[in-house]
Order: structure tokens, then sequence, then C-alpha cells
């Protein structure tokens, strides 16, 4: 994932902090749901948490899986500030791009192995 990071926006004041990342299931009856992705070497709760993110690029490795989508939860920017009493924050997610790269043989669409 690429958060914003330029000369007048650096990541580490105005990019994307901390985040998490699900896939969706579908069920053998065609229900789907959310599930978080289990990242590499992370043992935490949170199996996706990345947290204390102050780069342009947030890359890393998690257990493979199949989906047809994925879901980026956002949950503080480094521009965030306390907005009144509690945990609640305000700040602006700057996503500039998000890629998943996976080791299938064959394209997913055939129309791809043309290009």
């Amino acid at each position: 994932m690429h958060t914003i990071d330029s000369p007048a926006f650096p990541a580490a004041q105005y990019g994307v902090r901390e985040l998490r990342l699900f896939y969706r299931k579908i069920s053998a009856i065609g229900l789907s749901n959310w599930v978080e992705v289990q990242v590499i070497g992370n043992t935490k709760k949170t199996k996706s948490l990345i947290a204390g993110n102050n780069k342009g690029a947030i890359m890393f490795r998690f257990q493979p899986v199949k989906t047809d989508s994925i879901r980026v939860l956002v949950l503080d920017t480094n521009d965030a500030k306390e907005a009144g009493k509690g945990t609640l924050r305000e700040g602006t997610v700057r996503l500039i791009e998000i890629a998943v790269y996976g080791f299938e043989k064959k394209p997913v669409v055939p129309e791809l192995s043309k290009m």
C-alpha cells in the first residue's frame, strides 16, 4: 500500500499510521464474510495490525488466502488529532495505491494472459 509521501506532504506527518487488512471468504453455500489476514510473524490478537507506520510504502506479507476482494480498515493517521473525550480521533486517510500479489500460475481472468 502507498500512502501520501512527498516533500510537501511527508508520510510521517500526513500518511496512514495504523491499519488492518481483511479478505472476503465465501462459504460452500455462497454466504460471505470478512476475515482478518494473518500477517507473517505477527502474534498479536489482531492478526493483521500494522501500527506506528511513518513511511510512504506499507509492505507486509500475510498467509496465502484465496479471495476475490480485500478490505482495508484504517484505524489511525499521522495527522489525527483528539476529537473530544475518549478514544475518538479525527484525521484524513490518504491512500494512493493498494496492490496485492499472489502466486497463481495462471491468470484468474483469461483475458489477462493475452496482455
